[in-house]
Protein backbone atom coordinates (compact mmCIF):
# COMPACT_ATOMS: atom_id res chain seq x y z
CA UNK A 1 0.00 0.00 0.00
CA UNK A 2 2.85 2.40 0.83
CA UNK A 3 4.55 1.69 -2.50
CA UNK A 4 1.29 2.12 -4.43
CA UNK A 5 0.73 5.43 -2.64
CA UNK A 6 4.21 6.58 -3.61
CA UNK A 7 3.68 5.61 -7.25
CA UNK A 8 0.44 7.57 -7.34
CA UNK A 9 1.94 10.64 -5.69
CA UNK A 10 4.67 10.74 -8.36
CA UNK A 11 2.32 10.65 -11.34
CA UNK A 12 2.35 13.70 -13.60
CA UNK A 13 -1.40 14.09 -13.18
CA UNK A 14 -0.79 15.28 -9.64
CA UNK A 15 2.84 16.29 -10.01
CA UNK A 16 2.30 20.05 -10.00
CA UNK A 17 4.37 22.15 -7.56
CA UNK A 18 1.45 22.16 -5.15
CA UNK A 19 1.62 18.39 -4.87
CA UNK A 20 5.27 18.18 -3.88
CA UNK A 21 6.14 16.77 -0.47
CA UNK A 22 6.47 20.32 0.88
CA UNK A 23 2.99 21.14 -0.41
CA UNK A 24 1.52 18.00 1.15
CA UNK A 25 3.14 18.71 4.49
CA UNK A 26 2.26 22.41 4.57
CA UNK A 27 -1.41 22.02 3.66
CA UNK A 28 -1.82 18.77 5.55
CA UNK A 29 -0.46 20.31 8.74
CA UNK A 30 -2.83 23.24 8.25
CA UNK A 31 -5.84 20.89 8.11
CA UNK A 32 -4.73 18.99 11.22
CA UNK A 33 -4.03 22.22 13.11
CA UNK A 34 -7.12 24.20 12.12
CA UNK A 35 -9.63 21.78 10.60
CA UNK A 36 -11.02 21.43 7.09
CA UNK A 37 -11.73 24.60 5.16
CA UNK A 38 -13.27 24.94 1.72
CA UNK A 39 -11.00 27.84 0.78
CA UNK A 40 -8.43 25.66 -1.01
CA UNK A 41 -10.00 23.92 -4.02
CA UNK A 42 -6.63 22.50 -5.11
CA UNK A 43 -6.41 20.60 -1.84
CA UNK A 44 -9.79 18.99 -2.48
CA UNK A 45 -8.74 17.98 -6.01
CA UNK A 46 -5.50 16.52 -4.67
CA UNK A 47 -7.32 14.47 -2.02
CA UNK A 48 -9.81 13.17 -4.58
CA UNK A 49 -7.00 11.96 -6.81
CA UNK A 50 -4.96 10.45 -4.01
CA UNK A 51 -7.93 8.60 -2.51
CA UNK A 52 -8.89 7.16 -5.89
CA UNK A 53 -5.75 4.99 -5.86
CA UNK A 54 -5.71 1.27 -5.09
CA UNK A 55 -3.47 1.82 -2.04
CA UNK A 56 -6.51 2.78 0.04
CA UNK A 57 -8.25 -0.55 -0.53
CA UNK A 58 -5.01 -2.40 0.14
CA UNK A 59 -4.51 -0.51 3.39
CA UNK A 60 -8.07 -1.26 4.47
CA UNK A 61 -7.53 -4.95 3.75
CA UNK A 62 -4.27 -4.95 5.71
CA UNK A 63 -5.90 -3.14 8.65
CA UNK A 64 -8.33 -6.05 9.02
CA UNK A 65 -5.47 -8.53 9.51
CA UNK A 66 -3.62 -9.28 12.75
CA UNK A 67 -0.68 -6.87 13.12
CA UNK A 68 2.72 -8.15 12.05
CA UNK A 69 6.14 -7.05 10.90
CA UNK A 70 6.32 -4.71 7.91
CA UNK A 71 10.08 -4.68 7.35
CA UNK A 72 12.15 -7.83 6.83
CA UNK A 73 14.90 -7.02 9.31
CA UNK A 74 16.92 -10.20 8.74
CA UNK A 75 19.21 -8.46 6.26
CA UNK A 76 18.78 -4.85 7.33
CA UNK A 77 21.57 -2.54 8.51
CA UNK A 78 21.52 1.05 9.71
CA UNK A 79 22.04 2.16 6.11
CA UNK A 80 19.01 0.28 4.77
CA UNK A 81 16.23 2.42 3.33
CA UNK A 82 12.72 1.98 4.69
CA UNK A 83 9.89 2.07 2.18
CA UNK A 84 7.33 2.28 4.97
CA UNK A 85 8.94 5.28 6.69
CA UNK A 86 9.30 7.11 3.39
CA UNK A 87 5.56 7.02 2.65
CA UNK A 88 3.65 6.42 5.88
CA UNK A 89 3.60 10.03 7.09
CA UNK A 90 2.07 11.27 3.84
CA UNK A 91 -0.49 8.44 4.01
CA UNK A 92 -1.38 9.46 7.57
CA UNK A 93 -1.88 13.09 6.56
CA UNK A 94 -4.10 12.03 3.64
CA UNK A 95 -6.21 9.73 5.83
CA UNK A 96 -6.79 12.36 8.51
CA UNK A 97 -7.41 15.22 6.08
CA UNK A 98 -9.82 13.11 4.03
CA UNK A 99 -11.77 12.17 7.15
CA UNK A 100 -12.11 15.84 8.11
CA UNK A 101 -13.11 16.75 4.56
CA UNK A 102 -15.85 14.11 4.60
CA UNK A 103 -17.05 15.36 7.98
CA UNK A 104 -17.39 18.88 6.57
CA UNK A 105 -19.62 17.34 3.85
CA UNK A 106 -21.85 15.73 6.49
CA UNK A 107 -20.20 12.30 6.79
CA UNK A 108 -19.03 11.94 10.41
CA UNK A 109 -18.35 8.19 10.06
CA UNK A 110 -15.54 8.49 7.49
CA UNK A 111 -13.03 9.93 9.94
CA UNK A 112 -13.41 7.03 12.38
CA UNK A 113 -12.63 4.49 9.65
CA UNK A 114 -9.59 6.46 8.44
CA UNK A 115 -8.48 6.92 12.05
CA UNK A 116 -8.63 3.14 12.52
CA UNK A 117 -6.59 2.43 9.38
CA UNK A 118 -4.01 5.08 10.29
CA UNK A 119 -3.52 3.66 13.78
CA UNK A 120 -3.15 0.14 12.35
CA UNK A 121 -0.36 1.43 10.09
CA UNK A 122 1.30 3.15 13.07
CA UNK A 123 1.05 -0.07 15.08
CA UNK A 124 2.62 -2.12 12.28
CA UNK A 125 5.52 0.33 12.09
CA UNK A 126 6.17 -0.15 15.82
CA UNK A 127 6.09 -3.97 16.04
CA UNK A 128 9.52 -5.65 15.96
CA UNK A 129 10.78 -2.76 13.86
CA UNK A 130 13.97 -0.70 13.53
CA UNK A 131 14.15 2.38 15.75
CA UNK A 132 13.55 4.75 12.82
CA UNK A 133 10.27 3.01 11.94
CA UNK A 134 9.21 3.14 15.60
CA UNK A 135 9.90 6.86 15.84
CA UNK A 136 7.95 7.63 12.67
CA UNK A 137 5.10 5.36 13.77
CA UNK A 138 4.79 7.49 16.89
CA UNK A 139 4.91 10.69 14.82
CA UNK A 140 2.03 9.35 12.73
CA UNK A 141 0.07 8.58 15.88
CA UNK A 142 0.44 12.21 17.03
CA UNK A 143 -0.82 13.43 13.64
CA UNK A 144 -3.88 11.19 13.89
CA UNK A 145 -4.63 12.40 17.42
CA UNK A 146 -4.46 16.00 16.19
CA UNK A 147 -6.98 15.06 13.51
CA UNK A 148 -9.17 13.47 16.18
CA UNK A 149 -9.23 16.77 18.08
CA UNK A 150 -10.45 18.59 14.96
CA UNK A 151 -13.10 15.92 14.36
CA UNK A 152 -14.41 16.26 17.92
CA UNK A 153 -14.63 20.04 17.57
CA UNK A 154 -17.25 19.66 14.84
CA UNK A 155 -19.02 16.54 16.07
CA UNK A 156 -22.50 16.98 17.57
CA UNK A 157 -23.98 14.12 19.55
CA UNK A 158 -23.32 10.75 17.92
CA UNK A 159 -22.62 8.60 21.00
CA UNK A 160 -22.34 5.61 18.65
CA UNK A 161 -19.33 7.11 16.85
CA UNK A 162 -17.74 8.27 20.10
CA UNK A 163 -18.06 4.73 21.43
CA UNK A 164 -16.54 3.36 18.23
CA UNK A 165 -13.61 5.82 18.20
CA UNK A 166 -12.94 5.11 21.88
CA UNK A 167 -12.79 1.37 21.17
CA UNK A 168 -10.36 1.90 18.27
CA UNK A 169 -8.01 4.07 20.34
CA UNK A 170 -8.21 1.82 23.42
CA UNK A 171 -7.32 -1.27 21.39
CA UNK A 172 -4.39 0.57 19.84
CA UNK A 173 -3.13 1.72 23.25
CA UNK A 174 -3.29 -1.85 24.55
CA UNK A 175 -1.50 -3.23 21.48
CA UNK A 176 1.36 -0.72 21.71
CA UNK A 177 1.84 -1.01 25.48
CA UNK A 178 4.63 -3.58 25.06
CA UNK A 179 5.51 -2.95 21.42
CA UNK A 180 9.07 -1.89 22.30
CA UNK A 181 9.98 -5.08 24.16
CA UNK A 182 11.89 -6.49 21.17
CA UNK A 183 13.65 -3.24 20.27
CA UNK A 184 17.04 -4.33 21.66
CA UNK A 185 16.85 -7.65 19.80
CA UNK A 186 16.07 -5.92 16.50
CA UNK A 187 18.92 -3.48 17.05
CA UNK A 188 21.37 -6.27 17.87
CA UNK A 189 20.37 -8.13 14.72
CA UNK A 190 21.05 -5.03 12.60
CA UNK A 191 24.39 -4.54 14.40
CA UNK A 192 25.43 -8.11 13.58
CA UNK A 193 24.57 -7.49 9.92
CA UNK A 194 26.75 -4.37 9.94
CA UNK A 195 29.71 -6.12 11.56
CA UNK A 196 29.52 -9.15 9.26
CA UNK A 197 29.65 -6.94 6.18
CA UNK A 198 31.40 -3.57 6.71
CA UNK A 199 31.60 -2.85 2.96
CA UNK A 200 28.42 -0.70 2.85
CA UNK A 201 29.84 1.45 5.67
CA UNK A 202 33.06 1.87 3.72
CA UNK A 203 31.14 2.94 0.62
CA UNK A 204 29.09 5.36 2.72
CA UNK A 205 32.20 6.79 4.35
CA UNK A 206 33.77 7.58 0.98
CA UNK A 207 31.30 10.35 0.22
CA UNK A 208 30.46 11.64 3.72
CA UNK A 209 32.68 13.63 6.04
CA UNK A 210 30.87 15.58 8.75
CA UNK A 211 34.03 17.37 9.85
CA UNK A 212 34.82 19.24 6.66
CA UNK A 213 33.67 20.31 3.17
CA UNK A 214 32.25 17.86 0.67
CA UNK A 215 34.87 15.67 -0.92
CA UNK A 216 35.91 16.13 -4.55
CA UNK A 217 35.27 13.31 -7.02
CA UNK A 218 39.01 12.73 -7.43
CA UNK A 219 39.39 12.20 -3.67
CA UNK A 220 36.45 9.80 -3.60
CA UNK A 221 37.92 7.81 -6.52
CA UNK A 222 41.31 7.61 -4.80
CA UNK A 223 39.72 6.37 -1.57
CA UNK A 224 37.57 3.93 -3.52
CA UNK A 225 40.70 2.35 -5.02
CA UNK A 226 42.17 2.04 -1.53
CA UNK A 227 38.99 0.42 -0.20
CA UNK A 228 38.87 -2.13 -3.02
CA UNK A 229 42.53 -3.00 -2.48
CA UNK A 230 42.15 -3.16 1.30
CA UNK A 231 39.08 -5.33 1.09
CA UNK A 232 41.10 -8.01 -0.69
CA UNK A 233 43.40 -8.35 2.32
CA UNK A 234 41.94 -10.61 5.05
CA UNK A 235 43.73 -8.71 7.84
CA UNK A 236 42.23 -5.40 6.71
CA UNK A 237 38.81 -7.03 6.51
CA UNK A 238 39.22 -8.23 10.11
CA UNK A 239 40.54 -4.85 11.28
CA UNK A 240 37.48 -3.03 9.95
CA UNK A 241 35.21 -5.55 11.64
CA UNK A 242 37.05 -4.96 14.94
CA UNK A 243 36.51 -1.21 14.59
CA UNK A 244 32.79 -1.73 14.10
CA UNK A 245 32.56 -4.13 17.04
CA UNK A 246 34.15 -1.47 19.27
CA UNK A 247 31.88 1.24 17.84
CA UNK A 248 28.80 -0.84 18.59
CA UNK A 249 29.71 -2.71 21.78
CA UNK A 250 32.72 -1.00 23.34
CA UNK A 251 32.64 1.25 26.40
CA UNK A 252 32.98 5.02 26.04
CA UNK A 253 36.78 5.05 26.36
CA UNK A 254 37.22 2.29 23.77
CA UNK A 255 34.86 3.99 21.35
CA UNK A 256 36.61 7.36 21.67
CA UNK A 257 39.96 5.68 21.03
CA UNK A 258 38.62 3.89 17.96
CA UNK A 259 37.13 7.13 16.66
CA UNK A 260 40.41 9.05 17.14
CA UNK A 261 42.58 6.32 15.59
CA UNK A 262 40.35 6.18 12.50
CA UNK A 263 39.77 9.89 12.14
CA UNK A 264 41.00 9.86 8.53
CA UNK A 265 39.56 6.49 7.50
CA UNK A 266 36.30 5.72 5.71
CA UNK A 267 34.66 4.65 8.99
CA UNK A 268 35.38 8.03 10.58
CA UNK A 269 31.90 9.29 9.72
CA UNK A 270 30.31 6.65 11.92
CA UNK A 271 29.62 6.87 15.66
CA UNK A 272 26.82 4.71 16.99
CA UNK A 273 24.58 5.76 19.87
CA UNK A 274 22.29 3.13 21.34
CA UNK A 275 19.01 4.19 22.89
CA UNK A 276 15.31 3.45 22.79
CA UNK A 277 12.91 6.13 21.60
CA UNK A 278 11.08 7.55 24.63
CA UNK A 279 7.36 6.78 24.39
CA UNK A 280 5.89 8.43 27.50
CA UNK A 281 4.73 11.47 25.52
CA UNK A 282 2.76 9.21 23.19
CA UNK A 283 1.27 7.27 26.12
CA UNK A 284 0.18 10.54 27.75
CA UNK A 285 -1.46 11.75 24.53
CA UNK A 286 -3.23 8.42 24.01
CA UNK A 287 -4.65 8.41 27.54
CA UNK A 288 -5.69 12.07 27.35
CA UNK A 289 -7.63 11.37 24.15
CA UNK A 290 -9.19 8.22 25.64
CA UNK A 291 -10.40 10.34 28.57
CA UNK A 292 -11.66 13.06 26.25
CA UNK A 293 -13.61 10.58 24.11
CA UNK A 294 -15.18 9.04 27.21
CA UNK A 295 -16.21 12.47 28.51
CA UNK A 296 -17.75 13.38 25.16
CA UNK A 297 -19.59 10.06 25.04
CA UNK A 298 -20.97 10.71 28.54
CA UNK A 299 -22.08 14.19 27.46
CA UNK A 300 -23.79 12.83 24.33
CA UNK A 301 -25.60 10.18 26.39
CA UNK A 302 -26.68 12.36 29.32
CA UNK A 303 -26.98 15.85 27.88
CA UNK A 304 -24.60 17.28 30.50
CA UNK A 305 -20.92 16.91 31.40
CA UNK A 306 -19.80 14.48 34.05
CA UNK A 307 -19.33 16.15 37.44
CA UNK A 308 -16.53 13.75 38.39
CA UNK A 309 -14.34 11.37 36.42
CA UNK A 310 -15.56 8.51 38.58
CA UNK A 311 -18.91 8.77 36.78
CA UNK A 312 -17.22 7.37 33.66
CA UNK A 313 -16.56 4.00 35.34
CA UNK A 314 -17.61 1.32 34.46
CA UNK A 315 -19.91 2.15 31.53
CA UNK A 316 -17.58 4.43 29.58
CA UNK A 317 -14.17 3.32 30.86
CA UNK A 318 -13.04 0.26 32.86
CA UNK A 319 -10.85 2.61 34.93
CA UNK A 320 -9.59 6.18 34.84
CA UNK A 321 -6.36 6.37 32.79
CA UNK A 322 -3.36 7.67 34.74
CA UNK A 323 -0.81 10.25 33.60
CA UNK A 324 2.33 8.16 32.90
Amino acid sequence: ACLRFYDLSQKKAIGQPYFTYGGIKERGDKVLDHGWSGDDPQRAVWLDKMCAGEWLGMLKEAAALPPGMVEDVRNMTFLSSSQVVENAKEITVVLAARGLQRQAAGDDEAFVENFRMGLKLSLAMRLRAPALDVIHGRINEVLLLKGLDRWLEHLHGRPDLLHQALGVLSQYADATANSDDDQDLIEDLMILNCVKDPLPWLQYGLSVDYRGPLKHDSDIQAEARWVVAAWLAPWEHERLQRILRVDFWGDDAQRRQAFESNRSGPLSCFFYVRGKPIKLTNVALERAEILRLALRWYLADNGKPADKLDELVPKYLPSIPLDP
